[in-house]
């Protein structure tokens, strides 16, 4: 409230609102709570009326997107009186009952009534069911408005749930019942997926059979909060044939649900019965102490975040700009060339900032990993493939992507993340793992660096959070070729005796070895014949052992690696 949040709808690129309401619902639910339970003193419940009252009269004027219903008709204009309307009478009917405001209180009434008039034939909330495969997403959207409108009225002493239409003949049961029977039976959804309504334009919106979201119900998963909803409802009727049939669809209490898909609480916390049993703790640092002890993360009461460390870090050019923002998520990506303590980079970088509130949730890196790439990203790829098959997929990472959670309050995923990293490290050269692994480390200055080098990127400037180089912890650099001199010793050692083992006349002398194991030392660039010969080593015993010295000087890997094979 004090940095005034979504004011108004002219704070942001939604004509519609969206933040504005989302913003007011959780205003008003927070204070009814606090309110009910005096844990709130006379002064702070005028700011929470003040600030409700600021938010609300400014989507008033959102009438084009369904505050007052004007363009509601059953069964024709889509866009008439969908989702969007939906949200402004739940939180109409929010206002209506905390500002004793009848006229608003009554219009959730009005528009549970018409969306249950509005039922088609089968009992599908037709609107959200055509909207190629987010279908699955809009419908579980529509039907938390119309639970959280019952529940409202319930609190209030009205039944909303015993409507019966008599234009349908059906009640919320039957909304319910058909999106059940669509999970049984995708294609109940697809004949009113395959319409196409309100997505074109969208990557792959043409693809209604999608089960990209429909696996948001039907998998454990609980990020996308698809399942919100259905928490209310099985509460409410735990012995309904739905509720009956729906447990055994969509698992539930599996994880902790991370987002209310814009209803303005989280339902698996209000509606958990006393004897529900979790298959979870909360995922927060204080339920996980012995991810405290990592190395590259730090932890507070809310996120488990990378730690500011001291790395050089430059970059030379940022074509990083946003893809996409909306209330639930925002990416930005774009090409981008950098370096870390001078080793170079040069990569497609996306960054997604989840959100249920503009400045929480968890912020990812995805780096691309190209097979036939080139460039360091590319021979990550062996090992990215083996982590994928010993780990499992990140649900929410596009398949080409290594995920690196900057700062996540869920420690599944740093524990699947960890997985990951552990994989590669047995699947890819040790310094190619060590360069992975001060990339990580530099992840708090190339965000920043990013965000402050881009004057389009300056929105997200205040949910990075800032790096602190003073107190930045000290690591090593990468040293990406081993010369010291007992590194050297021990190659040559190796070298000459694979040189014996084959019967090869290529042995080199004492003092040669004792050139080469000194000569090189602290000197991390690559070398080529001219600089065997510059040593001091004869031009005749470079052309004999040319090959065989200059894959030992560049070699990136440990004396130990090196042993293993001394003749490739």
């Amino acid at each position: 409230m004090k940095k005034n949040y979504a004011l108004s709808p002219k704070d942001n690129r939604h004509a519609d609102s969206l933040p504005v309401k989302d913003f007011l619902m959780t205003l008003i639910y927070s204070f009814s709570v606090l309110d009910h339970d005096n844990l709130i003193a006379p002064d702070e419940k005028l700011i929470f009326l003040s600030e409700i009252q600021k938010r609300f009269e400014g989507i008033q004027n959102a009438t084009n997107w369904g505050f007052d219903m004007r363009s509601c008709e059953l069964g024709v204009d889509l866009f008439g009186c969908q989702n969007h309307t939906y949200s402004h009478q739940h939180v109409r009917a929010l206002y209506g009952s905390i500002f004793n405001s009848s006229e608003d209180f009554q219009m959730g009434k009005k528009l549970y009534k018409f969306a249950i008039d509005d039922l088609s034939s089968d009992g599908a909330l037709w609107r959200e069911a055509s909207r190629s495969k987010w279908s699955w997403r809009y419908y579980a959207h529509a039907l938390g408005h119309l639970l959280s409108i019952a529940e409202i009225y319930r609190l209030n002493g009205e039944d909303l749930y015993s409507y019966r239409s008599e234009i349908s003949g059906f009640t919320i049961h039957d909304a319910i019942a058909f999106y059940f029977r669509a999970i049984q039976d995708p294609k109940l959804m697809w004949q009113y997926a395959s319409k196409l309504e309100g997505v074109k334009g969208r990557d792959d919106y043409q693809n209604y059979k999608s089960t990209e979201y429909l696996n948001q119900l039907v998998t454990e998963t609980e990020l996308a909060g698809t399942k919100n909803w259905f928490y209310i409802y099985r509460n409410q009727f735990p012995d309904h044939p739905n509720t009956l049939l729906g447990d055994n669809l969509v698992p539930v209490f599996k994880n902790q649900i991370y987002s209310g898909n814009n209803m303005g609480f989280l339902a698996q916390c209000i509606y958990k019965s006393a004897y529900q049993k979790t298959e979870f703790s909360l995922n927060s640092p204080r339920n996980a102490p012995k991810l405290k002890a990592n190395k590259l993360y730090g932890s507070n009461d809310l996120f488990y975040f990378i730690k500011d460390f001291k790395r050089d870090v430059n970059i030379q050019e940022n074509e990083i700009m946003i893809s996409s923002d909306d209330s639930f998520s925002a990416f930005i990506g774009g090409d981008i060339r950098f370096t870390v303590d001078t080793i170079r980079f040069s990569t497609w970088l996306d960054v997604e900032f989840s959100r249920s509130n503009l400045n929480d949730g968890d912020i990812k890196f995805l780096w691309v990993i190209e097979k036939n790439g080139r460039g360091f990203f590319s021979r990550l790829h062996e090992g990215f493939i083996a982590s994928k098959n010993v780990c499992g997929k990140f649900q929410d990472a596009p398949e080409e992507s290594l995920a690196i959670y900057f700062r996540t309050a869920n420690n599944d995923l740093l524990e699947k993340q960890e997985c990951y990293l552990r994989t590669l490290e047995a699947n890819i050269s040790r310094y190619d793992f060590d360069v992975l692994n001060s990339l990580i480390e530099s992840s708090s200055q190339l965000l920043n660096l990013i965000v402050a080098t881009k004057p389009a990127l300056k929105k997200f400037s205040d949910i990075v959070p800032e790096y602190d180089y003073q107190n930045a912890e000290l690591t090593e650099k990468v040293t990406k070729f081993d010369r010291s001199e007992k590194s050297m010793r021990s190659k040559l050692m190796c070298l000459q005796s694979e040189f014996q083992k084959r019967g090869m006349q290529n042995l080199l002398s004492e003092s040669d070895v004792l050139v080469l194991a000194k000569h090189f030392e602290g000197d991390s660039k690559r070398k080529n014949k001219h600089s065997l010969i510059k040593a001091g080593l004869s031009d005749e015993t470079v052309a004999q052992n040319k090959k065989y010295l200059l894959r030992l000087l560049n070699f990136t890997g440990s004396s130990a690696e090196f042993c293993q094979k001394p003749i490739r």
